[in-house]
C-alpha cells in the first residue's frame, strides 16, 4: 500500500512517506492508485500531475476550493481497492 499526497503547490507523489506540508489525497496498491490518479489529475510536462485548479488558483483559498472538490469527485469514481481519504 502506499498513498497518493499532494503539497499546497498542486504537485501529485506517491509513496508511504509524506514531505512536510503534504496532504494525504488517497491510498491504495500501487498500481492501481497510480494509474486512477493519473486519470483523474493535470498532466504537466515531464509526466508531472498536479490537482486540477491548484496551480492557478489565485488564493490559498480558491486552491483549498479546487482540492475539496477535485477529492470529492474522484471519491465518487474510485476503484474498491483504493480508499480516498476525506480532508
Amino acid at each position: 500500500m502506499i498513498r497518493a499526497w499532494c503539497l499546497p503547490t498542486g504537485y501529485i507523489g506517491f509513496g508511504r512517506d509524506i514531505p512536510a506540508g503534504g496532504i494525504i489525497i488517497a491510498r491504495g496498491p500501487e498500481k492501481p492508485l497510480r494509474d486512477f490518479i493519473a486519470v483523474t489529475a493535470t498532466h504537466a510536462r515531464g509526466d508531472v500531475l498536479l490537482v486540477p485548479g491548484v496551480p492557478g488558483a489565485g488564493s490559498k483559498i480558491v486552491a483549498e476550493g479546487a482540492l475539496t472538490r477535485w477529492r470529492q469527485w474522484i471519491a465518487t469514481k474510485a476503484p474498491t481497492d483504493v480508499r480516498v481519504l476525506p480532508l
